[in-house]
């Protein structure tokens, strides 16, 4: 919840605030039950989400990679423990850190979002994220195909509000614009 709310919140100080409790929960959590993959996949999420949200001045800067750190750490947790937790949100996440983190690494993006559509194919944000890192590998054909899908599919049961959101990306997002590198 704590995620999913700092994730909405137009406030900065908030934000942080929300993904603070959410890594405090998280924590809890996993010290209940270490082996359970949901305590690792929200301490990790939290985690990204609050070293995004941090500004970045030099004296925040290892309080940042510590973050990112965490989220790596708690991501591959969650894949030793249960690779389909979240319909495949670790590989999910870890999939668009290595597309949209500072240096990108596409066939890495690559590598982690084909195992996210494989553990959930019908999640549209699995296929969306697949879809940009083809794009960035200028395998524009794929990345169209998974355009096309993502629009034309149903929203999951479980994630309309995920799934809606990568929809309405999907309308916006044009193909042939590839980032510099």
């Amino acid at each position: 919840m704590y995620f999913w709310i700092g994730r909405h919140e137009s406030s900065g100080g908030v934000k942080k605030d929300h993904f603070e409790t959410g890594i405090e929960l998280a924590k809890k959590a996993i010290s209940l039950e270490p082996n359970e993959a949901g305590g690792h996949f929200w301490l990790g999420g939290n985690s990204g989400a609050l070293a995004e949200a941090l500004a970045f001045w030099p004296w925040l800067l290892p309080r940042k990679v510590s973050l990112v750190g965490d989220f790596r750490r708690e991501m591959q947790s969650v894949l030793r423990l249960d690779p389909a937790f979240g319909g495949g949100g670790a590989y999910l996440a870890l999939g668009r850190y290595y597309l949209e983190k500072p240096l990108p690494n596409p066939q890495e993006a690559e590598r982690f979002l084909e195992e996210a559509v494989q553990a959930a194919p019908m999640l549209l944000c699995n296929q969306f994220y697949l879809g940009k890192a083809y794009a960035r590998l200028g395998k524009l054909d794929l990345a169209r195909q998974k355009r096309t899908h993502v629009l034309e599919a149903p929203v999951a049961p479980d994630h309309v509000p995920e799934d809606k959101h990568c929809k309405e990306e999907a309308r916006t997002w044009r193909i042939d614009e590839r980032p510099t590198e």
